[in-house]
């Protein structure tokens, strides 16, 4: 397997996201220039990965690995398009990061299982709860840069880093929420398919996944259904997502975990 284009997607993300952080310090036309031509061209060679393996038959939907090379794919996707349509390129401090850790995951890891190929179900299951948690992943880094200023407007200091740059408390929590419903609406659809899939197969309910992949779908359930029933907003609601996620996070650790033993 050829991996000059991960390589090249690792290193070139690891000098955007350097450059997205430091604009947090200063705000240089040079390092936003930096950050995206970076960006753009790691973005570039993870995409060649991606269809280079997929002409081996290693699509998203065929094993964890893939998956999580997938996600971070996807993560770039969202993030370059909220970034450039808000203006919020220094989000990529937070969001490039974890593209870097979930690409390195996927390439370098060992997988010690073999297993039988999936059902064409159970790869669009895949598929769409990769999609789903991506989008999770960035609505947590909306959720934390929300805290983040929310905290600095509390101590009544209103040169907050996107306070400054004309983006409220509201936009951000409003650009989370629609993140929320959009990866709770994706990631229902997987759940539904993934629970079709072990039915047919007669698999087992009890492994320790599934309930934490049902603590994922119900708090974004929460945070979709609580902004209209009780008014969740702003840090309750960020809290929320941020929980969310996390649990998401420790299904895929679930699956990396088996595959590695």
């Amino acid at each position: 397997m050829n991996t000059s284009f991960f390589l090249l997607a690792i290193v070139a993300y690891i000098l955007a996201g350097s450059a997205f952080a430091s604009l947090f310090w200063k705000q240089l036309k040079s390092l936003r220039v930096v950050g995206w031509a970076t960006f753009v061209v790691g973005f570039l060679a993870h995409a060649a990965d991606i269809s280079a393996r997929a002409f081996e038959n290693l699509h998203p939907g065929s094993s964890i690995h893939e998956a999580l090379g997938f996600i971070s794919f996807v993560i770039g996707l969202a993030f370059a398009t909220l970034a450039s349509r808000y203006k919020i390129a220094s989000l990529g401090a937070f969001v490039v990061p974890v593209i870097v850790v979930l690409l390195a995951l996927a390439r370098l890891s060992p997988d010690t299982l073999n297993s039988e190929p999936y059902s064409a179900l159970m790869r669009v299951h895949i598929a769409l709860a990769s999609v789903g948690v991506a989008i999770f992943a960035v609505a947590t880094a909306v959720a934390i840069a929300y805290l983040l200023e929310n905290r600095t407007l509390k101590q009544k200091s209103f040169d907050g880093f996107w306070f400054k740059r004309g983006i409220s408390l509201q936009v951000l929590d409003k650009l989370g929420h629609r993140l929320a419903v959009m990866g709770f609406l994706i990631f229902t659809i997987a759940v539904m398919l993934g629970a079709i899939t072990v039915a047919d197969s007669q698999g087992t309910w009890k492994r320790p996944e599934y309930p934490f992949a049902m603590i994922t779908w119900l708090t974004f359930g929460s945070v979709v259904v609580g902004r209209t029933t009780h008014g969740w907003r702003g840090r309750q609601s960020c809290f929320a997502v941020i929980l969310g996620f996390c649990a998401a996070c420790v299904v895929l650790g679930i699956y990396l975990a088996r595959r590695l033993m």
